[in-house]
């Protein structure tokens, strides 16, 4: 009787860094977050060798960009949700920016001259 031995391999091409107060996956080693790719490949259409193609992340490769895209399929409803937040977070900052700046120009538009 033959004995069989079962070991899972793990892909060490996601690494998940703890962001104000929140575990946000990355592949290892760059600032592109798995849910960047993932969406670039699922939402937009954008195929693997394009990605590999189109950002300059020193070490990227076809099989990195496929673990971020399995690892994003596996956890879709998250990390999209991720991504919503910090596209309604970067849209109320640029509201406040603009908001400042407008404030900042009557200010000195209404400033009497000396």
């Amino acid at each position: 009787m033959s004995t069989r031995t079962t070991t899972i391999a793990p892909i060490n091409y996601i690494e998940i860094v703890e962001e104000y107060g929140e575990r946000v996956p990355y592949l290892a080693g760059t600032r592109l977050t798995v849910a960047e790719i993932g969406n670039m490949h699922v939402n937009q259409d954008s195929d693997v060798a394009w990605i590999v193609e189109n950002f300059d992340v020193t070490g990227m490769t076809a099989a990195k960009v496929y673990a971020a895209i399995s690892y994003y399929l596996d956890h879709q409803a998250e990390l999209d949700d991720y991504l919503r937040r910090q596209s309604e977070a970067a849209r109320a900052q640029a509201t406040r920016s603009l908001t400042e700046e407008i404030a900042r120009l009557k200010a000195k538009h209404n400033k009497p001259s000396v």
